[in-house]
C-alpha cells in the first residue's frame, strides 16, 4: 500500500493557499512517498524534495528558466539529522500495512509526529514550498519574464509583475533633496501618476541621506513628532495591499490616516472615539491596529509578539541596546493586507505573517460597533493620524523611504516575496 507524508504547519486561515514560492500561506501539505526525490541534511533540519508535485502540469518557459521541485524543510534535533533521514527511509521501506504505518506525520498544530527527532516548536518548524513561478537557473532568482515586461512592471528597483501599485512614494522621488532639506513634494511613481503626488506638508519633514542615522541604505524622509504630509485622497473600497519601508523609530505608531480620524494604521493603541486630535494615542510596540473610513468604534488591534492564529512571532521596532544607547540594526519592512473577507494580515521583512485580525463588519452593523475591519481604506495624511500636530508621545516619528498601495490583495506568497525584495533593496547590512 502507498505511504504518505503529512505536513501540518499551522491552523487553517482564510489566507491558506495551495501553493507558495516562499512557504507563506501553505498551511497543510500531503503527498505520496512515491514522489520522494531525495533528502538532504542541514544543521538542525532535513530538506525533503519531491518530484512531479508542482501546481501546474506544464508551462511555457523562457530559455534558462525552470520550475523548482517542491520541497519541505522540517526542523529536528541538532546532530539527529541523519537519524531522521534514516527513520523516514525505514518507514517508507517497512512492509507493514497497518493504517498507523501509512502516514508520516509532521504536525506542529497538534504537537505530534511519527518521528521523535522532529521539533514542532512553531510554524517555522515546517517550511513547505510548492512553486508556481519559474526561476532563472543561473541566479536562482524568480523569473520576471521578458526584458520588456521587466521594464514595464518595475518601479524604483522593485519588480511588481502584474501587481503594479496605484501609489508608490519611494527614494527616487527624493533625489532632488540634499541632507536636511525640507521635503515639500514627493512624486508618485504608481499607476495613479501625478493625481496622487504629494505637494504639501505640515511642519517640516526633512531628507536624510545617512544610513547610520536612518538604518536605510537609500535617501529617506525624516519625521519628527508632529511632521506629516498631506496626501491626495487615496481610497480603496475592498481588498488591498499596503507596504512600507521604515527606518529607525522610537515607536511605530500612527503612520497613516484620514482627515476625519476614522481610517488609521498601523501600530499603537487608540481610543474608541473618532476624535484623535488630542494626545490620546498611546505607545504600544509590536501592535497591529487598523480602522477604516466611516468607522468610529474601537480600533481593531492585535499583538504580533506571539504565535496566535498560526502566525510567526514578530517584534517591532527591532531594537537593541549598545551601551546605554538604544539603536536599531536594519530597515523594517511591513506588508498590510485586507482580503475579500475583510481579514487583516501583517507581514514583516522576513515575509512571515506576524499578525492576523479576523474580518468583522457588515451592513447590519453600526459605525460605532467595535473592531470592525470593513469600510474604505482612506489615506489623506502620512506620518500621523488625522491632522495631529501636537507632537505627543503616541504619534509616529522616524524615517520612511517607501510607501505604497496596491488596489487588491496580492495574497500571502506574493506578499512574502515583496517583503523580502524590499528588504534586500533597503537593508543596510546582511
Amino acid at each position: 500500500m502507498k505511504k504518505f507524508f503529512l505536513f501540518n504547519k499551522e491552523p487553517l486561515t482564510p489566507s491558506s493557499s495551495d501553493s507558495s514560492n516562499t512557504g507563506a500561506g501553505l498551511s497543510v501539505f500531503a503527498i505520496s512517498s512515491d514522489h520522494l526525490a531525495f533528502m538532504t541534511a542541514l544543521k538542525g533540519a532535513v530538506k525533503i524534495t519531491f518530484n512531479n508535485a508542482s501546481l501546474y502540469e506544464q508551462s511555457e518557459l523562457f530559455i534558462g528558466d525552470a520550475v523548482k521541485k517542491s520541497t519541505v524543510t522540517v526542523s529536528c534535533e541538532v546532530d539527529k539529522e541523519v537519524e531522521l533521514i534514516e527513520a523516514i527511509l525505514g518507514f517508507i521501506s517497512s512492509p507493514s500495512t497497518a493504517s498507523r504505518d501509512l502516514v508520516m506525520k509532521f504536525d506542529v498544530v497538534s504537537d505530534r509526529s511519527t518521528f521523535p527527532q522532529f521539533l514542532p516548536v512553531s510554524s517555522s518548524s515546517i517550511q513547505s514550498r510548492v512553486f508556481k513561478n519559474p526561476v532563472v537557473m543561473d541566479s536562482g532568482r524568480f523569473s520576471q519574464g521578458s526584458q520588456e515586461k521587466i521594464y514595464q512592471n518595475t518601479i524604483a528597483g522593485i519588480h511588481f509583475g502584474e501587481n503594479l501599485p496605484l501609489v508608490d512614494y519611494n527614494h527616487e522621488g527624493l533625489a532632488g533633496y540634499s541632507d536636511g532639506d525640507e521635503i515639500t513634494a514627493w512624486k508618485n511613481d504608481g499607476t495613479g501618476g501625478v493625481t496622487y503626488g504629494i505637494t504639501a506638508n505640515v511642519s517640516d519633514p526633512k531628507a536624510e541621506v545617512s544610513s547610520s542615522s536612518s538604518d536605510i541604505n537609500t535617501k529617506a524622509a525624516h519625521f519628527n513628532l508632529g511632521d506629516y504630509f498631506d496626501v491626495p485622497a487615496i481610497r480603496v473600497n475592498y481588498d488591498y495591499t499596503l507596504y512600507c519601508v521604515l527606518g529607525a523609530s522610537t515607536h511605530i505608531m500612527a503612520l497613516y490616516g484620514d482627515d476625519a480620524g476614522e481610517s488609521l494604521g498601523f501600530g499603537g493603541k487608540y481610543p474608541a472615539s473618532a476624535d484623535l486630535t488630542e494626545n490620546n494615542v498611546l505607545k504600544l510596540n509590536s501592535s497591529f491596529s487598523v480602522r477604516h473610513s466611516g468607522m468610529t468604534g474601537a480600533v481593531a488591534t492585535t499583538m504580533s509578539n506571539n504565535t496566535d492564529n498560526g502566525t510567526a512571532y514578530g517584534q517591532f521596532p527591532e531594537y537593541q541596546y549598545v551601551g546605554n544607547d538604544l539603536t536599531k540594526s536594519n530597515a523594517e519592512v511591513f506588508i498590510i493586507r485586507r482580503d475579500v473577507e475583510n481579514n487583516m494580515y501583517l507581514h514583516d521583512r522576513t515575509g512571515h505573517i506576524i499578525a492576523f485580525i479576523e474580518g468583522k463588519g457588515d451592513k447590519t452593523m453600526s459605525a460605532t460597533d467595535p473592531y470592525r475591519t470593513d469600510g474604505d481604506l482612506l489615506i489623506e495624511v502620512l506620518g500621523t493620524v488625522k491632522d495631529n500636530t501636537s507632537g505627543g508621545a503616541g504619534k509616529w516619528n522616524g524615517f520612511l523611504s517607501r510607501f505604497g498601495v496596491i488596489e487588491h490583495d496580492i495574497g500571502p506568497s506574493r506578499s512574502s516575496e515583496l517583503a523580502r525584495d524590499l528588504f534586500d533593496l533597503y537593508k543596510t547590512s546582511t
